[in-house]
């Protein structure tokens, strides 16, 4: 399909929410967002909240009760690594991570760290990251799904056009 198609209009529809999403709760957080920027937009879009060090995770492709309990967990989760100091980009502590709502959008806040994507790293400095990572998520005491389930879910997903983001 055309950029310009039902697609296209549907992709720019569901940036243009999370950056009004994502800057609405910066604004009720006072945190300073004068330059909102889509860093990544896939399953969920991922808003810097600019010139601040804090980006939204905001689910943008479920139904509201889906989208809330992944980044419940997904906080959970990020929390608990942050607090074994996991090579993460962790939640933010400037201000509580949520989950934030915004309308019927949910949203959860994290640190920017920068990164360049073009960089080669060691295997042997990303094996010992991984097992770092591992090592801090091993205690985690929440609940996982079955992994089964997400294989499910993504096979459907790939199955229907109409639900892959453009």
């Amino acid at each position: 399909m055309e950029p310009g198609g039902a697609k296209g209009k549907d992709a720019r529809e569901r940036r243009r929410g999370a950056i009004e999403a994502a800057s609405a709760v910066a604004r009720r957080l006072a945190i300073e967002c004068s330059h909102p920027t889509i860093l990544k937009d896939a399953n969920n879009t991922i808003v810097h909240l600019a010139p601040a060090p804090v980006v939204a995770k905001v689910g943008t492709t479920m139904i509201r009760q889906q989208a809330l309990a992944l980044l419940e967990r997904e906080l959970s989760i990020g929390l608990h690594l942050a607090s074994r100091q996991a090579p993460i980009a962790p939640p933010t502590s400037s201000v509580p991570p949520g989950p934030h709502s915004h309308g019927a959008t949910v949203l959860t806040l994290w640190e920017l760290r920068d990164h360049d994507p073009d960089r080669n790293f060691e295997p042997a400095l990303l094996a010992a990251a991984l097992k770092r990572f591992h090592e801090a998520f091993a205690g985690y005491p929440g609940e996982l799904p079955a992994f089964t389930g997400q294989v499910e879910e993504a096979g459907s997903v790939l199955s229907d056009p109409s639900r892959t983001p453009t």
